[in-house]
């Protein structure tokens, strides 16, 4: 009896693969898991886009001659923030509608910020404008003139630009949605691309298990010098007006 449950045991156990090869493209590593028609290529980036986040693009191929589900919520990962020691704690994933909720938030926050600077703008009594002054004796002076109709045109445009940086940015946040991981079922000879966040952690290195067809692929990546900070390009949460 005991050993018929041990068997059972050793069937229902899943399997951990690991990277079987690695490439670059425009500099960039692509770590690849093949197993049994199952092919997963993954990429590792920094990004600041209303956080600071690590991406992970994936690539799966279902070469097989079977179905399975991809559900990104069986994503984990670790962070390792001490090698030697060998310390570890949990990493946050986010899943598309987490992503969408804090981007949201830090959207509405950085709209807060910028009306009550439009406010404070509309109460100013600066100048908006020079005029230069000349007489018949070539005397000449510049005079700082406050003209309501123009202040107004200014804070009408700077509301307008508000406006409309909350608008791309709402857009923004809900484009992402065509290329997020999402819940998939992978047929036979299809493939699937996208992206999933981790909340940025400074760390030694990043492990990443996804879940595929019963079987774990386990990806990790060592930072080789202190890990930096995420890259600067990406999509800033603060309205600027310049």
């Amino acid at each position: 009896m005991f050993f018929v449950f041990m068997s059972i045991l050793s069937v229902n156990a899943q399997q951990v693969f690991t990277e079987t090869d690695s490439y670059y493209q425009k500099g960039e590593e692509y770590k690849v898991i093949e197993n049994d028609g199952i092919v997963l290529i993954a990429n590792l980036n920094q990004v600041k886009q209303y956080g600071k986040y690590y991406q992970i693009s994936l690539i799966i191929e279902n070469a097989t001659d079977t179905r399975f589900e991809f559900d990104p919520s069986l994503i984990t990962g670790k962070y390792i923030t001490n090698k030697r020691e060998k310390k570890e704690k949990c990493a946050v994933v986010f899943s598309y509608e987490d992503y969408a909720r804090k981007a949201r938030k830090r959207i509405n926050t950085a709209s807060a910020l910028a009306g009550i600077g439009i406010g404070l703008q509309s109460f100013s009594t600066a100048p908006t404008s020079t005029v230069t002054y000349s007489d018949n004796t070539g005397y000449r002076s510049n005079l700082n003139v406050y003209n309501q109709y123009e202040k107004n045109r200014q804070i009408q445009d700077l509301a307008d630009r508000a406006s409309e940086a909350e608008y791309q940015s709402r857009e923004f946040v809900e484009s992402m949605k065509d290329n997020y991981l999402l819940r998939e079922t992978m047929f036979p000879e299809t493939s699937l691309a996208g992206y999933i966040f981790l909340k940025y952690e400074k760390c030694d290195a990043v492990d990443v298990v996804i879940s595929l067809a019963g079987n774990d692929y386990k990806l990790s990546w060592t930072f080789e010098k202190e890990n930096e900070e995420p890259k600067k390009d990406g999509v800033d949460d603060i309205y600027r007006f310049e």
